[in-house]
């Protein structure tokens, strides 16, 4: 009787488990948005962020959301030509600009979701929920052997 109570304690704690894994595969990644003119960007300084930097960006319409404190950088969203505009001042690989602000910025990257493991968001959706019972399935068939 213990048996079948811890087998079906664990069926039942597997079965959550993938379905958590598996809603999660359905939820909208947010990525670095470009949309309206405008795309969210982290950049990264040769040093620590000033206040001279944060004046800048913002003088070129961004709008500073967040000051890393791990890594000398501020996420920020620029309007599309002042993004292209850093790019192109900083060399893209830190590259010293004409503009002494710009040619402090050592690199400049998408800002968006990323991954512990490595990558971004995954691509590949379930496009309906009527896939998600076959995907928790084909899942707990792989990984669940009853004793």
């Amino acid at each position: 009787m213990m048996k079948k109570i811890a087998s079906i304690t664990l069926l039942t704690i597997l079965v959550i488990s993938q379905l958590i894994a598996a809603l999660q595969l359905m939820a909208v990644p947010v990525t670095a948005s470009s949309t309206g003119g405008r795309e969210d960007l982290i950049i990264v300084f040769k040093g620590p962020v000033t206040a001279d930097d944060v004046k800048y960006l913002e003088a070129l319409g961004g709008v500073v959301k967040y000051t890393y404190t791990i890594i000398d950088g501020v996420a920020v969203d620029l309007p599309q030509g002042a993004a292209d505009r850093l790019r192109g001042e900083s060399g893209g690989a830190g590259v010293p600009g004409s503009d002494t602000i710009a040619g402090r910025i050592n690199y400049i990257e998408p800002d968006g979701v990323m991954y512990a493991l490595g990558g971004t968001a995954p691509e590949e959706k379930p496009s309906t929920l009527s896939s998600l019972p076959e995907r928790i399935t084909s899942s707990l068939a792989n990984s669940v052997h009853i004793l």
